[in-house]
Formats: structure tokens, C-alpha cells, sequence
């Protein structure tokens, strides 16, 4: 890519790789941020997130974190966007949602204002 190709693209492509090499590469960051935090998150919503909670992930690429949270907080509701459907669509666990769209656009989703305990960005 040089400048001339940057500046006659669309602004809105998606200008993040989404080959399966990037998909694993994401899966692999996922697992190695969990490790050096040695944790899945740092805020305090443990108790939220056992007894039910709506959790956001915006921008949620292949979903590793999402699963992960799903299977361990059965009684949460998890949701995942992001503008490309590189996110599992079957295999996942009942609890956990995943929806193709641009963060700009939440609004296409329907979604509750002010409903959710818990955002991922």
C-alpha cells in the first residue's frame, strides 16, 4: 500500500485484516492478554457477572473473549459486534449473541438504551 492507496479508499472498508492467519493471530492475543492480567477482566462486576448480567463487547472479532466469558457466566447475557462476521455462528454457548455492524450504527440493533452492566471496547 502507498499514500495514493490510502486516500482513495472508502472510509468506511473495513481496514482491519480478516484472513484466517489475522482470526488465529486475534485468538492468540486474546489468550496471552488473559495470561499476563490472569484474568478475563479487571473491573469489579464478579458478582454481577454470576448472577446476571448484560455484558457489550464492541468490536468483538472472533468472539474468543465472548465465549470464554459465556461458558464461565451461565447466568449472563453476552453480546458481541463487530462490522465483520469473523465470529463463530454456531458452535456458542445459548447465552451468547453475536451481530454483524458498525459501531456507528448500533442504532440498526434495537438495542436497549442504558441496558448494559458491563462494555468491552
Amino acid at each position: 500500500d502507498n499514500l495514493a492507496d490510502e486516500q482513495n479508499t472508502d472510509p468506511n472498508d473495513y481496514r482491519l485484516p480478516k484472513s484466517e492467519y489475522d482470526i488465529d493471530r486475534l485468538q492468540r492475543q486474546h489468550f496471552f492478554i488473559k495470561h499476563l492480567f490472569e484474568s478475563n477482566f479487571s473491573c469489579p462486576i464478579e458478582e454481577t457477572l454470576k448472577t446476571g448480567a448484560r455484558v457489550l463487547d464492541g468490536g468483538c472479532g472472533p468472539g474468543a473473549w465472548l465465549l470464554e466469558m459465556g461458558t464461565t457466566y451461565v447466568n449472563s447475557q453476552f453480546f458481541g459486534i463487530d462490522i465483520e462476521a469473523v465470529y463463530p455462528c454456531q458452535i456458542k454457548p445459548a447465552n451468547v449473541n453475536f451481530y454483524q455492524c458498525d459501531l456507528m450504527e448500533l442504532e440498526k440493533l434495537n438495542l436497549e438504551e442504558n441496558s448494559f452492566d458491563m462494555i468491552r471496547m
